[in-house]
C-alpha cells in the first residue's frame, strides 16, 4: 500500500522513454542536448508527479532561460524581477524551443516521385 501512495506522489522516467519522447517531439534538438536532457530527466524523481511532457518542458525551458539568454544578467546586473526578466527573454526563449520542435532535415523523396532531372 505504501508503494502505491509513493507512486502517486512522484514520477520517474526511463532514459529510453525520455530519449524516444525527445526524438518524436523535439527532432531539431542538438544531439549533445538530447543526451544531456535525457539523463537529467531520467535521473530525477519528479515530486510532485508530472507527465513526461511537463518534465521535458521544465528541463528545456530552464536550460534555455539560464544558458541561452541574458535572463540571469538581467536579474543580477539590471535588478529585474524574475517575472520581468522572463518577459524580456520570452521571445528568444520561445523561438529556440520552437526550433527544437521542428526537424530541419528534408524528408526523403517518395520512390514513386521522379526527380526534376528524370533520374528518379
Amino acid at each position: 500500500m505504501a508503494r502505491s501512495r509513493r507512486a502517486k506522489k512522484a514520477a520517474q522516467f526511463t532514459l529510453e522513454r525520455v530519449l524516444s519522447h525527445l526524438d518524436n517531439k523535439h527532432p531539431g534538438l542538438p544531439p549533445e542536448l538530447r543526451q544531456r536532457f535525457g539523463s537529467e530527466i531520467a535521473d530525477r524523481l519528479w515530486s510532485p508527479p508530472v507527465s513526461l511532457g511537463q518534465a521535458v518542458g521544465i528541463v528545456m525551458s530552464t536550460y534555455v532561460r539560464h544558458e541561452q539568454t541574458d535572463y540571469d544578467t538581467l536579474m543580477r546586473k539590471h535588478k529585474l524581477t524574475r517575472d520581468e526578466a522572463r518577459q524580456v527573454v520570452k521571445a528568444e526563449h520561445d523561438e529556440l524551443l520552437k526550433a527544437w520542435s521542428k526537424c530541419e532535415i528534408a524528408p526523403p523523396v517518395s520512390p514513386d516521385v521522379k526527380s526534376p532531372e528524370g533520374l528518379g
